[in-house]
């Protein structure tokens, strides 16, 4: 295989994986709604159906969101004060 056809086959596959991951983004998050609670729940089939509901949008809204975080995790408040106070040297 010449080397002209190795950087076309690599360029393809660069190009599907790219858009496979665009197309996985556009498929977007799943925005639960919170189902809205009658004031009485004249029979127990209400209820129930509010409840499995109301389990639906928890099992949706609960779900851990890897990757999906404003910043690196670590709070940025404590930054300068432990630039101001560095911590000491430990002296064995």
């Amino acid at each position: 295989m010449t080397m002209l056809g190795l950087l076309v086959i690599c360029t393809l596959l660069c190009v599907v994986t790219v858009q496979a991951s665009m197309n996985n983004g556009e498929q977007g998050e799943i925005i639960a709604e919170l189902p809205t609670q009658p004031m009485v729940f004249n029979t127990p089939d209400e209820l129930r159906t509010y409840l499995q509901e109301l389990d639906k949008y928890f099992a949706i809204v609960g779900r851990p969101r890897f990757g999906r975080t404003l910043g690196n995790g670590y709070s940025r408040n404590i930054y300068p004060y432990f630039r101001a106070n560095p911590i000491p040297q430990p002296s064995f």
